[in-house]
């Protein structure tokens, strides 16, 4: 029906304005199916097709670490040494991978169909590190061998890749040269070996190993091993260092992506705190600006003094593994600070329940219908049935009311007349108040 065709006008222009050389300037490249990592130069000259800024396929993949990182962190709460212990482990496990896959990508990754499907690959790895991470905790009482066996596959299939990638990198090298041919080979080698390992601790994780050999420890010596090997042969093999990559601005933004994990976190405080309340309090508002000052002071103690030049080899390379403790740090402090103010608030709640139940229990000694009516007030300020995660504890806590108003005398004066020590209210009210504080 309608027919779009560019006609030319008398001045050598299209309808758009546009003259041929401009038309061949905006033509869309197809996307190669594998490139060379090196400059297209003649001779043996090695020197790496370098970027100077990460693409936004390396940004999306970054996604996929900090999607972890809070998916975790919102199922597993840090109470007691082991689940420090397991939250720590967890994030070696998702840091260093991504390590990895960043030391070889600033250095050799180059858009291209290959580049894609690679990219693909690492992406559902680290969806299924997501699988792994719902019920993570090695050593505990509660173990689940199977997401273990998973964990371990899923560590032997990125080595795999990594080893690809870099036989891949090789390839493109012995076409030039093979002054870098050891260097290359022996991180190939070192991979396979890595990948065999990894898979090799699969059978330890039977359903019939009980915790799994007590051999989790495992992962992290070789993980270790693994990052010496790669930083190591590049420091011996100058051509192969990441002087002039875009790794210090790769580190900057993962950085700067962990504490913004941790906004996310500041914003579900804010609605635990705020909406427990019934809205804004001066202790809740002060709370929450606390944790954002504690962000804030976080991101100029990292920014304020990042360098805005390249360090040297060596040095570079120590600056991007410290990255490892400082982002564990940064997790931990933002985490602890959103802890602490949800247990204040809890320990607040706490004591305003007890001064209700004592107000109407010990002081106004309510009975029958009308002490079940007081505590039912005190059940829907919490607006418990509107909450996800409380609502069939309702049903629970109204069974309580129920049970307390059927006692007779339960808030008489004599029978609360002789409180024990600090108690606020009759013992029969302690199962009422924990069903309440449960949500």
């Amino acid at each position: 029906m309608f027919d779009f065709s560019l006609t030319n006008t008398e001045d050598g222009l299209d309808d758009d304005g546009l003259s041929p050389k401009e038309l061949a300037e905006h033509k869309i490249d197809l996307l190669p199916w594998i490139v060379s990592p090196f400059k297209d130069n003649r001779g043996e000259d090695l020197t790496l097709e370098l970027r100077h800024e990460s693409n936004n396929l390396e940004l999306f993949f970054d996604l996929f670490f900090i999607a972890n990182l809070s998916t975790f962190t919102s199922t597993h709460s840090i109470v007691d040494k082991n689940t420090l212990v397991a939250y720590i482990g967890l994030f070696a496990i998702l840091w260093f991978t991504w390590f990895q896959i960043t030391l070889h990508d600033v250095r050799f990754s180059i858009d291209s169909v290959y580049e894609r499907v690679c990219k693909v690959i690492q992406f559902v790895i680290f969806v299924g590190f997501a699988f792994v991470g719902s019920e993570f905790n090695p050593g505990g009482k509660e173990h689940n061998n199977t997401n273990f066996r998973v964990l371990c596959i899923l560590l032997f299939a990125s080595r795999c890749l990594f080893a690809i990638q870099y036989g891949i990198a090789l390839y493109f090298i012995k076409t030039k040269t093979k002054a870098l041919t050891l260097p290359i080979s022996l991180t190939i080698t070192s991979l396979v070996l890595i990948a065999g390992s990894f898979y090799s601790m699969v059978p330890a994780f039977s359903p019939s190993s009980g915790n799994g050999l007590g051999i989790y420890y495992v992962w992290y010596i070789i993980l270790a091993v693994e990052f010496g090997l790669i930083i190591g042969l590049s420091t011996i093999w100058r051509q192969l260092s990441f002087k002039k990559t875009h790794l210090m601005e790769r580190m900057g933004l993962l950085t700067l992506m962990v504490i913004g994990e941790g906004a996310i976190g500041v914003t579900k405080t804010i609605a635990k705190v705020m909406g427990k309340t019934g809205g804004l309090t001066v202790e809740g508002c002060g709370l929450v600006i606390c944790i954002v000052l504690i962000m804030v002071f976080l991101w100029m103690f990292y920014f304020d003094n990042h360098p805005n030049h390249h360090y040297g080899t060596i040095r570079q390379q120590f600056w991007a593994g410290l990255h490892f403790p400082l982002h564990i740090g940064i997790v931990g402090v933002v985490e602890g600070s959103q802890q602490i103010a949800l247990t204040r608030q809890i320990f607040k709640m706490f004591s305003e329940v007890e001064d209700q139940i004592h107000r109407i229990c010990v002081i106004q000694h309510l009975d029958g219908t009308a002490l079940a009516d007081a505590l039912t007030t005190i059940v829907k300020s919490m607006k418990l049935e509107e909450k996800l995660e409380s609502k069939d504890q309702a049903s629970l806590v109204l069974s309580e009311v129920i049970a307390l108003s059927n006692q007779t005398g339960i808030c008489s004066e004599a029978n609360t007349a002789n409180l024990s020590g600090l108690a606020k209210f009759p013992a029969d009210f302690n199962n009422f108040r924990g069903s309440v504080l449960a949500h």
